[in-house]
């Protein structure tokens, strides 16, 4: 399938979805002319109506899956033929939990690993979602702690006790793991992001000053990123990325295509951070 056919079908659903929508909620107004049959007509119109929105999108989500499967893996590992794509492979939940970067949740998954060499630079990457199930008034609720990308990008040196970096404010994630704040004397870093480490002269030795600016610039560009440095590894987490989701109103052309581009600079930029 190419993108092309991908868009034209994608554009066919999106209609019919608009239409089937617009009767639903104008076909309510039949019942003010108070006949019978015509309200029982339109009760079975709309019941139509919800069919072919639940039906359409199911046949949406097995084009997106097709798309992703032969058009997107095929788009990437021909661009970088040292980086392979699987959507259905995803991070195990103790590759996760291990990294203690985040927090331990009732439900995960992961799907779309993206993993392979930029450069000398090993990788592995993929969408993570984490979630915890709660019993309220209203019964069972699933709040998400979770839901982005989750990076294992290999370090060109040794890290022999671990350093997290994580969002201002994080107290609560130092406690747990019985770890203190370190404190730089960069106070814009300080400011941005709370640091923990078992071994302060760890964290001083791997966060130089050019090291916290390009955090810094990672974190004005991408938004919510949290670190975790260990052994030869470096796992970042960031909040609410999720690059090869496709949703029906998303606007899908040959310049989606980009994303694989992007998603390679966003290794490059990680990579690079503290080199």
């Amino acid at each position: 399938m190419t993108i092309e056919q991908f868009v034209q079908k994608q554009i066919k659903y999106q209609t019919i979805r608009r239409i089937a929508v617009i009767v639903a909620v104008l076909s309510p107004l039949g019942f003010f002319a108070g006949i019978w049959w015509l309200s029982i007509l339109i009760v079975v119109l709309i019941i139509a109506c919800i069919g072919v929105y639940m039906n359409l999108q199911e046949r949406y989500t097995q084009l997106a899956l097709s798309f992703k499967k032969d058009h997107l893996k095929q788009a990437i590992e021909s661009r970088y033929p040292n980086v392979r794509f699987d959507m259905n492979k995803g991070f195990l939940p103790i590759d996760v939990y291990g990294s203690k970067l985040i927090e331990r949740g009732d439900i995960f998954k992961s799907e779309d690993m993206l993993q392979g060499k930029i450069g000398t630079t090993r990788f592995r990457t993929a969408d993570v979602k984490i979630q915890f199930e709660r019993l309220g008034r209203n019964g069972r609720q699933i709040i998400t702690r979770f839901s982005g990308k989750y990076y294992e990008i290999e370090l060109p040196f040794i890290i022999n006790k671990p350093v997290y970096i994580v969002n201002n404010g994080a107290e609560k994630f130092g406690i747990k793991l019985g770890l203190p704040r370190v404190d730089f004397e960069y106070i814009d870093f300080n400011n941005e992001v709370d640091v923990y480490a078992s071994d302060t002269e760890a964290a001083f030795k791997l966060l130089k000053p050019k090291a916290m600016e390009s955090i810094l610039k990672l974190r004005q560009k991408y938004g919510s990123v949290a670190f975790a440095f260990f052994n030869k590894t470096m796992v970042v987490a960031m909040e609410g990325r999720n690059s090869f989701e496709f949703y029906i109103h998303r606007k899908i052309d040959k310049h989606f295509l980009e994303t694989i581009e992007q998603e390679i600079q966003t290794l490059i930029d990680l990579s690079t951070s503290v080199k």
